[in-house]
């Protein structure tokens, strides 16, 4: 295996790596906020744009700043599916439905349950790892090397 092989898996490694800490920050920050200011509604729609932002090919996860996050993904003009077709323009309407769909879902049921029951029943650290699962399963995030660790249910995923 080549360096440069073997540094690009690594530089894939560290951005997902940091693209997931983004996203569990900003679900914490929200989930925080939504608390404080006793919003109605969480807001899915603003959150799935920002995810798909956060696992897509616009952000630079190590430039992203942590500072207002939430007031900067969650006020962005982006809908979801414009983020879906930045990522994948040549993707059918019906992949990007889904993994929307999808995603909303996981946050919908956290929601559920953070209003019937409480947030320690489900850790936001939990949802955000269910969304980054999510974001797998769809393909939305696709390594390319034979070699690739458990996240992506590869060379020692299957074991």
């Amino acid at each position: 295996m080549s360096l440069q092989y073997r540094t690009r898996s690594m530089s894939e490694d560290r951005d997902w790596l940091q693209r997931c800490r983004l996203c569990r920050l900003l679900l914490m920050d929200t989930l925080d906020w939504w608390c404080r200011e006793d919003e109605a509604e969480f807001p899915v729609l603003p959150m799935v744009a920002a995810i798909l932002y956060l696992y897509g090919p616009r952000c630079h996860p190590f430039s992203e700043s942590e500072r207002n996050l939430r007031e900067r993904l969650l006020q962005s003009p982006w809908t979801p599916v414009a983020e879906f077709r930045a990522a994948w323009p040549l993707r059918d309407a019906t992949a990007c439905d889904q993994l929307v769909s999808d995603l909303s879902e996981v946050l919908r049921s956290a929601v559920a349950v953070w209003t019937n029951q409480s947030i320690s029943q489900l850790p936001p650290e939990m949802v955000a790892e269910r969304l980054a699962n999510c974001i797998l399963a769809h393909h939305y995030v696709v390594f390319h090397r034979r070699e690739t660790t458990k996240r992506d249910g590869g060379f020692y995923g299957n074991g």
